[in-house]
C-alpha cells in the first residue's frame, strides 16, 4: 500500500467492498467495472470494531470489514452504531440521539466493559491462526481503569495458562513507558528487565521469543505515545500491548502500521446499549429495581448480543419487576432442561428456552415446522395451509417476528428463493424442547378440540404413536423426517374426521393402515422419500377430496386400478424404479389433473385412459430409459404447456405433437444406432422414419425452451437436422435451445437466432470416438452444465468463421480434440471477451492456453474468464505466455488434469493479476515442481493470491515446495496433497492463513514431513496437526480434496510418529527414481502419440 494512501485516514483495503475509484486507481488495484460498483475503502476504525464482534461470536471466522459480518448477525447492532462505524467516529455512544436511547452505564456495566476489553484481547493473543496481529492498542476511560486493565491482562494471563516454556508466552514484561524520555531509555529498561546487557542481545532475543510487551503510559501530564517507545523492534514473535487513555495526548498523535488492532473499553458497552434499545430506556429508568435486574441480565449475557436481543425484546414493556426476576433465575439456571449441544452457549439456551416458553402452543407448532428447511413463501403458505394460523397477515406477522429476533438465517442474499432456516444453536435447542414434548403432542389434542388442529412433530425420532387418538377437529398430521417411525397403528385414523393434510415423509412406513377410509375430507397426502414404502391400500382410491399426492422415492410397484380422485390436480410418482406400468383405466376418474410426474420411473407406456387429462398442464417423463414413444392421442390434449422426455430412448416423435399450440417448454432425447444392437424390432423402425417429421416444431409457435437430445452417430439425425433447423429459427418465442449440430456450416443457419436466444447449448462437429467429458472430473463437467450460453465444438481443424462469430454470444466454451490449434489467441481475444467458462481437452498442438506476446488484446480474453479447465494436453508447457497487465483478472477456479509436459503454472507477474482466484486443482502433472515459477533471488515481502480458499495438488511426483516459498493465500481454508513425495515440509509463508481448518493427505506423507526445517515453533506445528485430516485410500481421492463432505478432523494419524511397513512405500525420490518419473512421463507421451 502507498503511504499516500495511508498518511491521512489510515485505511486497510477490503477488495470485496470498494467504491472509491480514484483511490483504487492509485493502489492498482482497478478491475472490470462491473466489480468497482460495490468496492470501497474500509477503515482501521471499522476493521477494529468488526474484530470486536468476531471475538463475541466466539466463531473461527475473521471479519475484516462491517459488510462482511453476515446481515443475520449485523442486525444485532443498532444500524445508527454501525453507520457511525463506518464513517470512522470514535465515540459511538455520544451524540443526542444516542445519549437519549441509553441509560448511563452504572460501574457493575463499567467494570464488565473492562472484562470484555481483556477478554478479547486474549483471544486475540491466544488464536494468533485466527488474528495475526503483534501490536494491538489498549485505550481506556480513565486512568483508573486504565490500571485495572493492566491488572486484570496479568490475572487473565495466569488464569489461562498461557505464560511458561512450550506455552502461548514464555514471558510477559511490563513497563511504564511515561518514565522514560526517548526510544532508547526504552529499550534501556527492557534490556535490564530481561537481565540483558546490551540493546543488540534484545533485538536478537526478541525476534526470537514468544514475549508480551506490556507498555503503559503515565497519568495527566506524564502521558506519552507508548507507540513511539521502540515499536519497529517488535515482530510478530514478541507481541506487545500498548496501554493509554482516551484523553492521552498520545492518541492524537496515533497512527496505526499494518496489521495493527486497537482495543477501546468504551467500545464493550455495546452489550447494555443493546439491551437497553431492545427493552426501553424509559423502562430501566422506571425502577430501581428493574435497572438492577437489567444490569444482572446484562452480565450474566456478557458479550452474547444475540441473547441481549431477544431477552430485551422479551422484556418490552414488562413493568411486572417479578417477571424481571424469573427472567433472571431462568436465564442462570446451570441445568437447563434440554440437553446443550457441543459449542453452544449455556445462556443462549436458557434465553431460547423463555421464548419458547412465551409462546402459545399453535406458533411452537409453527416454529416445529421450521426443523426443516423451507422456502419463505412455503413457510407462510404452510403456516396457513395446515391450520395453523388463519391469514396471510397473521403468517408474515410471525416470520417477522422471528427475523426480528435473528433466528432465521438465509443463506444467501443474491438469490429471493434461497432457503432459510433456524442457525444451528437454535434448531438444536428447538429439537431437544420437540422431544421434550413428544409424550403429550399428539394425545392432547383431543383434550381441548377447539384448540387443537395440528399436530407437528418434526426431526424428533418419533417412534410409536397412540393407538386411536380421539382428535374430532384435527385438520393435519405433520410426521416428516422421522425415520425411527416403522408404522401407523390400524386404528390411528379412526377418530380424525376432518383432517386434511397428511405430511409423514422421510420416515421408514412400510405402508398405511386401512383405517385410513376414514380419512374422506383429506386434500394432501405426502408420503416423499419414505424409502421403505412398498404400497397404498386398496381404500386409498375411494378417498375423493384429495387434492394432492406425493409418492415420489419410494418402492411403490402398483396403483390402485380406477382411483375416484376427481378433485386431484398433482401426482408426482418420481424416483419410482419399481414402477413398472399403470393401470389401463388409472386416469378414468381424474379429470382435473394437472401436474404428473413419473420421471426416473420403469414405465414403456402411458395406458389409453390417458387421453382423459384434458385439464394436463404439465408432464414429466425424464429419465425413463424404458419409454419408447408418446401416445398416438397425445394431440388432444391442448391446455399442455411442458412436456419433458429427456433421458428417454424415444424411436421417433409423432405428428400429433404438432397439435399440442400451448407448448411452452419442450425436451426430447431420441433412441439412437448405439443401442440398436440385438433390437431388430426397433432397427427396422429406425431405418424407416424420421426423427422429428417436418412441419411439427414450426407448428409449436408458442415454445419458449426446445431441448433435442440425440445420438451423435445417428445418421437420421444428420439428415433430419437439415430440414428441422430452419424450422427452429422461425420460432420467434424461443428463448432457450439445446441442440446437436453436426456439421460446422450449419451453425452458420443458426446466427439470427442465436443473437435473440437467452439460453443455449451447441454441440458442434462430427462424429468423436470417445468424448473426453466423460472422462472429467465432476467439477467441470458440473461447471460446463452451468453455463447459460454454451458452445461445444469437437474434432476441429482450423477455425471456422462461424465458430469465432458464435463465440461472441458464448459464456460457456468446450474445445475437445481441436487437431490443429495453437493457442485460443486463434480464435480472436475479442471473440471471447464474454467467456466465463473455459474447458480444453487433447487439443495436442498447444504449448501455452494464451500467448499474450503476440498480441497485446490478451485481456479481452481473461477479462470476464471464472473457470479454466485443462486435461489430457500432452504439449502444454504454460497456462499463460507474456501476460502483463494492470488489471485483475476475474478467474476463480484453475483446474488442470494429466499434462505431462507442463512445468509452469503461474509466473511472478501473472499471479499478480489472479487477484480473484479461489481454487487451483492440479493432477497428474509429472513436472510440475511449484506453483509458482520465478527467477528473482529478492525476497517477496508481499502476498499472492489473496482470495485463494482452496488448494488440491494430487499426483505431482517433483512438487518440493507449493509457490517457492512466497506468502499465499491469507484465506486459504483447505488444502489437500496426494501423493507428492518430494514435498518434504511446508513452509510457514504458504500456509499463514487465518481461516485454515482442514489438511488433507496420506498419514505416511504427514508423519515423514520436516517441521523444525520449516521454522514452525511447536504450538504453531500442533495446530497444524490438530486440522490435519487423513485421506481415505479406499475412496476416491479426488471428491476427498475437492469437496467438504469429508472434512471432519481425524487425529489419530498424530497420536504418534513411529515409522510402520506402509512408509516403505513412501520413501523420498532420488535421483534413480526422478529418471524413472521422467520415463514415465515419456511413456505417458508415448501413449498420447498412438492415440
Amino acid at each position: 500500500m502507498s503511504s499516500e494512501a495511508n498518511k491521512k485516514d489510515n485505511v486497510q483495503l477490503d477488495l470485496a467492498n470498494v467504491e472509491n475509484k480514484e483511490e483504487a486507481t492509485k493502489l492498482k488495484i482497478i478491475g472490470p467495472s462491473r466489480y468497482l460498483k460495490n468496492l470501497r475503502i474500509t477503515s482501521m476504525r471499522e476493521r477494529d470494531f468488526s474484530v470486536l464482534i468476531s471475538t463475541y461470536l466466539s466463531t473461527s471466522q475473521y471479519y475484516s470489514s462491517i459488510d462482511s459480518v453476515p446481515p443475520y448477525l449485523r442486525s444485532l447492532v443498532p444500524e445508527d452504531i454501525l453507520n457511525k462505524i463506518r464513517k470512522q467516529e470514535r465515540y459511538i455512544f455520544q451524540g443526542k440521539q444516542v445519549l437519549e436511547d441509553v441509560v448511563e452505564a452504572p460501574d457493575p456495566i463499567l467494570n464488565l466493559a473492562t472484562d470484555l476489553a481483556v477478554g478479547q484481547l486474549i483471544q486475540v493473543i491466544k488464536d494468533e491462526f485466527r488474528f495475526r496481529f503483534s501490536n494491538v492498542r489498549m485505550t481506556t476511560r480513565t486512568n483508573v481503569e486504565k490500571r485495572a486493565v493492566l491488572a486484570k491482562i496479568e490475572a487473565a494471563l495466569n488464569k489461562e495458562n498461557m505464560i511458561g516454556s512450550g506455552k502461548r508466552l514464555e514471558r510477559v514484561i511490563s513497563v511504564d513507558v511515561s518514565k522514560c524520555k526517548n526510544d532508547h531509555e526504552v529499550l534501556q529498561e527492557l534490556v535490564a528487565e530481561l537481565g540483558l546487557h546490551t540493546i543488540d542481545e534484545l533485538r536478537e532475543i526478541i525476534t526470537k521469543r514468544n514475549y508480551l510487551l506490556l507498555l503503559m503510559d503515565g497519568d495527566g501530564d506524564q502521558n506519552k505515545n507508548p507507540w513511539e517507545a521502540g515499536r519497529h523492534e517488535y515482530n510478530k514473535k514478541t507481541f506487545a500491548v500498548f496501554i493509554t487513555t482516551e484523553s492521552s495526548a498520545a492518541r492524537r498523535k496515533f497512527a496505526f502500521a499494518f496489521g495493527e488492532i486497537e482495543i477501546r473499553t468504551e467500545d464493550h458497552l455495546l452489550p447494555w446499549v443493546v439491551f437497553c434499545r431492545n427493552v426501553g430506556c424509559d423502562l430501566v429508568r422506571s425502577s430501581t429495581g428493574i435497572h438492577r435486574i437489567a444490569v444482572q441480565i446484562v452480565e450474566e449475557c456478557r458479550c452474547h448480543l444475540h441473547v441481549d436481543v431477544m431477552v430485551g425484546r422479551l422484556l418490552k414493556n414488562v413493568q411486572d419487576v417479578e417477571i424481571w426476576e424469573h427472567t433472571l433465575k431462568k436465564l442462570q439456571s446451570t441445568s437447563p432442561e434440554v440437553k446443550i449441544m457441543e459449542g453452544a452457549s449455556r445462556v443462549m439456551v436458557n434465553a431460547f428456552i423463555i421464548f419458547w416458553e412465551s409462546l402459545d402452543p399453535i406458533k411452537k407448532d409453527c416454529l416445529k415446522i421450521c426443523l426443516s428447511r423451507v422456502y419463505d413463501s412455503d413457510l407462510k403458505s404452510k403456516w396457513i395451509h395446515y391450520g395453523l394460523l388463519q391469514t396471510e397477515q397473521e403468517a408474515e406477522e410471525f416470520l417477522e417476528e422471528l427475523l426480528s429476533y435473528s433466528f432465521l438465517e438465509e443463506k444467501s442474499s443474491y438469490f429471493p428463493d434461497e432457503n432459510i432456516y433456524f442457525r444451528e444453536e437454535i434448531n438444536q435447542t428447538l429439537k431437544s424442547l420437540n422431544k421434550l414434548n413428544l409424550p403429550v403432542t399428539i394425545e392432547s389434542k383431543s383434550h381441548n378440540h377447539d384448540a387443537w388442529h395440528t399436530a407437528v412433530v418434526v426431526d424428533a425420532q418419533l417412534s410409536d404413536l397412540p393407538l386411536s387418538p380421539n382428535c374430532p377437529h384435527l385438520r393435519a398430521v405433520v410426521l416428516k423426517d422421522n425415520p425411527d417411525l416403522t408404522e401407523i397403528p390400524q386404528l390411528f385414523f379412526q377418530q380424525m374426521p376432518v383432517l386434511r393434510t397428511l405430511y409423514i415423509s422421510q420416515t421408514s412406513l412400510r405402508n398405511l393402515p386401512s383405517s385410513v377410509i376414514n380419512l374422506m375430507e383429506l386434500k394432501v397426502l405426502k408420503l416423499s422419500n419414505c424409502k421403505l414404502f412398498r404400497g397404498l391400500p386398496p381404500e386409498i382410491g375411494q378417498l375423493n377430496n384429495l387434492e394432492n399426492i406425493h409418492l415420489d422415492g419410494t418402492q411403490i410397484a402398483h396403483l390402485p386400478p380406477s382411483p375416484n380422485w376427481p378433485h386431484l390436480t398433482e401426482l408426482f410418482l418420481q424416483d419410482n424404479p419399481h414402477l413398472t406400468e399403470l393401470p389401463p383405466l388409472f386416469f378414468n376418474h381424474i379429470p382435473l389433473l394437472q401436474d404428473l410426474n413419473l420421471s426416473s420411473t420403469s414405465i414403456k407406456e402411458l395406458p389409453h385412459s390417458f387421453s382423459n387429462l384434458m385439464n394436463l398442464r404439465r408432464l414429466y417423463l425424464s429419465d425413463c430409459e424404458l419409454f419408447r414413444k408418446l401416445p398416438q392421442k397425445i394431440g388432444v390434449l391442448k391446455c399442455l404447456n411442458e412436456l419433458y422426455l429427456d433421458g428417454t430412448y424415444l424411436l421417433h416423435l409423432q405428428k400429433e405433437v404438432k397439435e399440442l399450440v400451448n407448448l411452452k417448454s419442450l425436451a426430447l432425447c431420441f433412441y439412437g444406432s448405439s443401442h440398436d444392437t440385438g433390437r431388430g424390432e426397433n432397427n427396422m423402425q429406425l431405418s424407416n422414419s424420421t426423427v422429428i417429421p417436418a412441419g411439427v416444431i414450426s407448428n409449436l409457435k408458442s415454445l419458449y425452451s426446445l431441448s433435442i437430445y440425440v445420438n451423435f452417430d445417428d445418421k437420421r439425425w444428420h439428415e433430419n437436422v437439415q430440414i428441422i433447423l430452419p424450422e427452429i429459427t422461425g420460432l420467434e418465442k424461443l428463448s432457450v435451445l439445446k441442440l446437436y449440430i453436426p456439421k460446422v456450416e450449419l451453425l452458420g443457419l443458426m446466427s439470427t437466432c442465436i443473437a435473440r436466444l437467452h439460453q443455449f447449448e451447441f454441440i458442434v462437429g462430427h462424429q468423436m470416438q470417445q468424448r473426453i467429458i466423460s472422462r472429467a472430473p465432476p467439477a467441470v463437467a458440473s461447471k460446463l452444465r452451468q453455463g447459460k450460453k454454451s458452445l461445444n465444438y469437437f474434432n476441429g481443424v482450423d477455425i471456422p468463421w462461424e465458430i469465432s462469430v458464435a463465440l461472441q454470444k458464448v459464456d460457456t466454451f468446450f474445445l475437445d480434440r481441436h487437431a490443429t490449434i495453437k493457442d485460443l489467441s486463434a480464435f480472436g481475444f475479442k471473440n471471447l471477451h464474454k467467456l466465463r467458462v473455459c474447458v480444453l481437452g487433447e487439443c495436442n498442438q498447444m504449448h501455452t492456453i494464451a500467448d499474450g506476446s503476440r498480441s497485446s488484446s490478451l485481456r479481452y480474453m481473461l477479462w470476464n474468464l471464472e473457470f479454466l479447465g485443462v486435461f489430457y494436453m500432452k504439449n502444454l508447457k504454460s497456462i499463460f505466455k507474456g501476460v502483463s497487465s494492470p488489471q485483475s483478472f476475474m478467474m476463480k477456479s484453475l483446474q488442470l488434469y494429466n499434462c505431462p509436459k507442463l512445468k509452469t503454472i503461474f509466473t511472478l507477474n501473472f499471479v499478480d493479476d489472479l487477484f480473484f482466484l479461489e481454487e487451483v486443482v492440479i493432477e497428474d502433472c509429472p513436472k510440475v515442481s511449484t506453483l509458482i515459477s520465478y527467477e528473482s533471488s529478492k525476497q517477496q515481502e508481499r502476498s499472492f493470491l489473496p482470495n485463494l480458499r482452496k488448494v488440491s495438488l494430487l499426483y505431482l511426483p517433483k512438487l518440493v515446495t507449493i509457490s517457492g516459498g512466497l506468502h499465499i493465500g491469507p484465506k486459504l481454508e483447505k488444502i489437500g496433497f496426494y501423493y507428492c513425495p518430494k514435498l518434504k515440509s511446508l513452509s510457514m509463508l504458504e500456509l499463514s492463513s487465518n481461516y485454515l481448518k482442514v489438511i488433507k493427505g496420506e498419514t505416511r506423507w504427514w508423519k515423514r514431513l520436516n517441521w523444525s526445517q520449516a521454522g514452525w515453533e511447536q504450538n504453531q506445528a500442533d495446530h497444524l496437526k490438530k486440522i490435519f485430516s487423513p485421506i481415505d485410500e479406499e475412496r476416491d481421492i479426488m471428491t476427498q480434496l475437492t469437496t467438504d463432505e469429508d472434512d471432519t478432523v481425524k487425529n489419530d494419524a498424530n497420536d504418534t510418529y513411529d515409522d510402520n511397513g506402509d512408509d516403505d512405500n513412501y520413501d523420498d525420490l532420488d535421483d534413480d527414481d526422478t529418471a524413472a518419473a521422467d520415463d514415465d512421463v515419456s511413456e505417458e507421451e508415448d501413449e498420447y502419440a498412438d492415440e
